[in-house]
């Protein structure tokens, strides 16, 4: 008869970096020891963002639990880049793998009936849009003495599609404002 050895169990940790969180510290909470760490720190410098986490990066940990060693660890060092580590007998394979993002361009308009902010969060645009529609009107508008009930805004705003996280706002492409006075344009505002 064939012996197909032990069977392997591996598990997988999805973890979101909090503040004050090392590899050390990661690997203790889900059963690792210095030694797996140890592995990683001898990888020098392609291995240095592990040893730089930044709270909100994510990282998924395969770790084969009969051999209690790392199998895989991905690093999304933003919401385009991965660093990905893979076990390979001895040693670590490393890939560094950038993902085309999904883009759309959405178009809002707000007509200012309570407040600015409070008007656009009711017609679904967040607060980073508003400041940058603010950044791009304020040398033409008091946002605090200018704005009446019925001024309106027409915006053009781009987001991105992020995997496991959804529609993340980008830039403010154009903003229109129209009041009693007249109408004032920005183009592609950053």
């Amino acid at each position: 008869s064939y012996d197909e050895g032990p069977e392997t169990q591996v598990e997988l940790y999805n973890i979101s970096v909090n503040p004050g969180d090392n590899l050390t510290k990661i690997f203790h909470s889900i059963g690792l020891g210095n030694k797996e760490v140890a592995l990683f720190s001898n990888l020098g410098k392609k291995a240095k963002p592990l040893y730089d986490l930044k709270p909100k990066q994510t990282m998924s940990i395969s770790v084969d639990k009969t051999e209690q060693r790392c199998v895989n660890l991905s690093l999304w060092l933003n919401n385009e880049e991965k660093l990905e580590f893979a076990w390979n007998e001895d040693h670590y394979d490393i890939s560094r793998t950038k993902q085309q993002l999904a883009t759309s361009i959405n178009y809002a308009k707000i007509v200012v009936k309570h407040s600015l902010l409070e008007d656009a969060i009711k017609a679904g645009v967040s607060k980073n849009i508003v400041y940058q529609l603010t950044e791009a009107l304020g040398w033409e508008i008091d946002f605090i003495k200018d704005l009446r009930s019925g001024d309106e805004f027409k915006l053009l705003y781009k987001q991105v599609y992020v995997p496991n996280k959804g529609y993340v706002d980008g830039d403010l492409e154009e903003v229109v404002f129209t009041n009693r006075t007249g109408e004032f344009r920005a183009d592609k505002f950053q």
